[in-house]
């Protein structure tokens, strides 16, 4: 009788497919089928990949290899790479199982970078406004945001100068960069006012 053996699958990104590899020597004067789950191993079924099982059936004659595909799923947690095990059993007609799990790995993929900015400290007219836009999550790629100033109780042209530009964050550099908006000195007395800078 034949013997049945599951191969382990190359590695994957989340959201990625697993392919592992069933290969059955011996005669192929009969069909053979055998089982097949996916358990185990350190991934969790429904948060990082999609519970299968099911049954190959190897035709008299026919292919002696067939694909089992387990799709993985993308997550916001950042975590190290997680392992998926697919277990053989109940091979029929007498056939044996010579390997019976195969293992797959799960590498994770970082979010994508968030950006915010923090409130300047007060100034007083003619000094600039600093602001501190910084980045979270992975710097293994260069990332960019628009800034400019938009509305706040301060005029543009009088109050202060208008500014905007685009802030580039290189893969590795660092995580924080200053925004510096110049203000204009005048000779009215007012109160307090304000000026915006937005992120886009």
């Amino acid at each position: 009788p034949p013997s049945f053996a599951i191969g382990n699958a190359t590695a994957v990104s989340e959201g990625g497919s697993l392919t592992f590899t069933v290969t059955k020597t011996g005669t192929t004067a009969s069909s053979y089928s055998v089982n097949y789950t996916t358990g185990g191993g350190t991934a969790t079924s429904g948060t990082d990949y999609t519970a299968k099982s099911g049954t190959l059936t190897f035709a008299a004659g026919g292919t002696t290899s067939q694909p089992i595909t387990v799709p993985t799923l993308t997550d916001s947690v950042v975590e190290s790479p997680e392992t998926v095990l697919v277990t053989l059993s109940s091979p029929t007609g007498g056939a044996t199982i010579t390997t019976s799990q195969g293992t797959g790995t799960i590498n994770d993929v970082p979010p994508p970078p968030s950006f915010a900015i923090g409130n300047a400290t007060a100034v007083s007219e003619g000094s600039p406004l600093t602001f501190t836009v910084t980045k979270t999550g992975t710097t293994s790629s260069t990332y960019s945001v628009n800034y400019a100033t938009t509305g706040g109780t301060a005029t543009s042209g009088t109050d202060y100068t208008a500014t905007s530009g685009t802030l580039v964050f290189a893969a590795g550099g660092t995580s924080s960069q200053p925004i510096s908006v110049p203000t204009l000195t005048d000779s009215v007395v007012e109160s307090p006012e304000t000026v915006l800078v937005t992120l886009s």
